[in-house]
């Protein structure tokens, strides 16, 4: 009778192999997931940073816009519109950074990051300060947001 309930060397392993091998394929997948997880959690860290960013800078251009259009009737209001612009270029300067520095992550705004730093670069240079410049730059901005909101990540 012992003999006959005991198992075999052959039976342990048809039994164990299996398991084992369940076992490594989940612990595998489970791996590539988590790390997929982390990859697109820091994709959305950077495109939140990103938005606030580019939020901060359309609303000083806003601002700057009204002030403008006062600078246009009155010429007193020269040194509050300086130091607002000195804000815009400033805040746009943060926006180019952090898109230089993170440029593997916004791929996908490949087009609009090359539009934009380079405006953003003529607006700090003081080559144009025309409103065309303002409403290129505030475009681009609000296309990157875009862009960025839509991500589905």
């Amino acid at each position: 009778m012992r003999g006959e309930c005991a198992m075999e060397i052959k039976d342990w392993l048809i039994l164990l192999i299996p398991i084992l091998f369940n076992g490594s394929v989940i612990f595998i997948l489970q791996k590539r997931f988590e790390k997929r997880h982390f990859r697109n959690e820091i994709k959305r860290e950077h495109i939140r940073n990103l938005l606030d960013k580019v939020n901060k800078s359309l609303e000083l251009f806003l601002d700057l816009s009204s002030d403008l259009n006062i600078l246009q009737s009155n010429k007193k209001h020269v040194e509050k519109f300086n130091k607002k612009y000195t804000q815009v270029c400033e805040s746009n300067a943060e926006v180019y950074r952090y898109l230089d520095s993170n440029e593997s992550t916004f791929k996908f705004l490949t087009n609009s990051m090359e539009v934009f730093k380079e405006s953003a670069k003529e607006m700090a240079n003081g080559n144009k300060v025309a409103s065309t410049l303002f409403e290129k730059i505030e475009a681009t901005l609000k296309e990157i947001k875009v862009k960025c909101e839509n991500q589905n990540i």
